[in-house]
């Protein structure tokens, strides 16, 4: 790899999209020397419906994180939008003919291969093969290698996502000159980013509430069980507002974030905001009423989530909520009562100064798996200096 080799994350949301340009040195360590944001065009719900809107969004957030730089990098790691994708969980068999009587790393690598093997529609690509166990002649082991057995067993967490999506953002990231190091589901790359060790091992319930959609992720042993797409995000919270008090969705959207509250106990009663209505112009209305609204679309989100993940929040697992659709006042807390376990914002404990860090976490967490992964290069680096440098970074532009 070539000394100070540069790398772009580029986080595609449903409202924004973030540029994150990324320096892996020879020891792979890794520094942030840029970051940019723009309004996302030409995507909606997670799908493609202007390229040309969506590669100026994109040019738009690099330059803003190239400013001052002397070069753009080529290399980039990217999310790709939602639409279309499959979360399946299958199974691979395998009877290994080692003479040794051992399970062998050919067994496992063949085994893993099967677990691939299920019914695919020529729309949907395969983005991620990840084993969740292996069982030796019924037995679960965490590691098949070496283990004395005739047969083997993996199950696999398999992510399917739209080929054609994958195919329009090949060729439009193309057109800008860049080259694809990594197509991720980026709560893969925000797991590793936001959630402790210890969160990692014994499991975590990872809420990532978007523009279009919340992305819920169980997380244990290090690996990634189990997926769910919810189509409600911040967007939706948005659009209620507008229609509940017929406004308009700037309008609406200015009101969610200065008066925005999903905790109704926090409100006067009493307390007036003046609002424009698209029939009547200006008029007051109570606060409460916004809160109310809010409330509602919370109280629907967290129920599903809920459903989602219900085994998981009576063993205790530990609730991280991220995205900007958790910046809502009070979508924290509203979920430590919903889930009855600790939930917390998911902000490494090192950033929570820089207000930054909030946006660009999926942006450098491209990056950072990437580099854990080996997409970039060999994992060398840990992550608490890939967070050391992003704050130091930041810090200095505040």
């Amino acid at each position: 790899m070539a000394k100070n080799n540069t790398i772009l994350g580029l986080d595609l949301g449903s409202s924004k999209i973030c540029a994150a340009i990324c320096q892996v040195n020879d020891q792979s360590e890794l520094s942030v020397l840029g970051l940019g944001t723009s309004v996302t065009a030409g995507l909606s719900h997670g799908s493609i419906q202007d390229a040309d809107e969506l590669s100026r969004s994109i040019e738009r957030a690099i330059k803003r994180a190239s400013s001052g730089l002397t070069s753009i990098p080529q290399k980039v790691m990217v999310n790709v939008p939602l639409l279309g994708f499959r979360f399946v969980h299958n199974v691979g068999l395998l009877i290994s003919k080692e003479d040794t009587g051992q399970i062998s790393q050919t067994d496992q690598t063949e085994c893993i291969r099967r677990s691939k093997n299920i019914v695919q529609s020529p729309e949907q690509k395969m983005l991620h093969m990840l084993p969740i166990n292996y069982k030796v002649d019924q037995q679960e082991v965490k590691n098949p290698v070496g283990v004395f057995g005739k047969t083997l067993e993996v199950k696999s967490h398999l992510i399917l996502a739209h080929s054609e999506t994958i195919l329009l953002l090949s060729k439009l990231l193309k057109r800008l000159n860049l080259h694809i190091s990594g197509l991720v589901y980026d709560p893969l790359s925000l797991s590793q980013l936001v959630l402790a060790e210890k969160e990692r091992d014994q499991g975590a319930i990872l809420v990532d509430i978007g523009g279009a959609f919340t992305k819920i992720c169980l997380i244990k042993e290090q690996k990634l069980y189990r997926s769910k797409l919810i189509p409600i995000g911040g967007d939706t919270f948005t659009k209620d507002i507008a229609v509940c008090l017929n406004v308009s969705i700037p309008e609406a959207e200015r009101l969610k974030i200065i008066y925005g509250d999903v905790c109704l106990s926090r409100i006067n009663p009493s307390e007036t905001l003046d609002i424009t209505t698209l029939s009547e112009g200006p008029k007051k209305i109570k606060r409460i009423l916004l809160s109310q609204i809010l409330e509602a679309r919370a109280a629907e989100l967290y129920k599903l989530i809920t459903a989602e993940v219900e085994n998981e929040l009576a063993q205790r697992h530990q609730v991280v909520v991220i995205g900007g659709g958790s910046l809502l006042k009070g979508m924290v807390e509203y979920g430590q009562a919903e889930f009855g376990v600790s939930t917390r914002e998911g902000l490494p404990d090192m950033l929570k100064s820089v207000v930054e860090s909030t946006v660009y976490s999926s942006a450098v967490g491209l990056v950072f798996y990437g580099l854990k992964t080996g997409s970039i290069s060999s994992p060398k680096s840990q992550q608490i200096p890939l967070l050391e440098r992003c704050r130091s970074w930041l810090k200095a532009r505040q």
